[in-house]
């Protein structure tokens, strides 16, 4: 909800940084991004690396988001406060 908060204007992303869960979530999924790296053979972390510096990057189709929030492994999306552009509304980012 914070983070829909932030993206919707209504709060700083400096809120985002100073929650504990939010470090909490960050150091998790960067100790499995570590391992998963170390378990890449060198082609395939060339192959990452490759990906990552691809300028058109690659974004989750929908159909995805919908099967992993069905599944229970993603939270359903909250609507928008305030009215904030929905996802398809937003335009490209930096973020893909």
């Amino acid at each position: 909800r914070l983070c829909v908060s932030v993206l919707g204007g209504e709060q700083s992303v400096r809120r985002v940084f100073e929650h504990p869960t939010f470090w909490a979530m960050a150091s998790r999924n960067y100790e499995n991004l570590e391992e998963g790296i170390a378990r890449l053979s060198p082609e395939e972390r060339e192959q990452v690396t490759e990906r990552l510096h691809d300028p058109g990057g690659e974004i989750t189709d929908d159909a995805v988001v919908q099967t992993l929030q069905e599944e229970g492994r993603m939270p359903p999306e909250d609507p928008p406060p305030g009215g904030a552009p929905g996802r398809d509304d937003r335009g490209p980012s930096r973020w893909g």
